[in-house]
């Protein structure tokens, strides 16, 4: 069997003008309408997690997210499915001065790999993190933090 690869369609956007009028928008394509890239994405949720905001960090994710120990691929039961948001509920509540900054990132297909320099970890400590994030259509799907 032989694969086809089809090229995006190009489509019109309307929107509707304060005076009702129908204006004509900028020519885009279906996917580019649904899908946001996987930087976007874990982009959001760092800036969710530097506002300690945790509904907006949870929309990142999707509900039974799981999280795993690199390089073992152990599933970290404390902080996987429905532990996750009880999990960033303490470390948000117990960290006021919780920031997380970008040092490095890499992305590879749906995967993107960040190095973070994490200040103010449940109080002054000061950490560096690598984490993996598996992105799907528009929401992260697993996670691995390199132990």
């Amino acid at each position: 069997m032989r694969a086809i690869a089809l090229a995006p369609v190009p489509i019109a956007l309307v929107s509707i003008a304060p005076s009702g009028r129908r204006r004509k928008g900028t020519a885009t394509t279906m996917s580019a309408l649904f899908r946001v890239s996987p930087e976007e994405v874990v982009d959001g949720q760092l800036a969710a997690y530097n506002a300690r905001d945790l509904e907006k960090f949870m929309e990142y994710y999707v509900e039974d997210v799981s999280v795993h120990a690199f390089p073992s691929g152990e599933v970290l039961a404390d902080c996987s499915g429905p532990a996750f948001r009880e999990r960033y509920r303490r470390l948000f509540a117990g960290s006021p001065d919780l920031h997380a900054e970008l040092v490095s990132r890499v992305r590879h297909g749906r995967i993107v790999v960040d190095q973070e320099r994490v200040t103010g970890f449940m109080g002054d400590q000061v950490r560096t993190a690598v984490a993996m994030y598996e992105v799907g259509a528009e929401r992260i799907e697993r996670v691995w933090f390199v132990a």
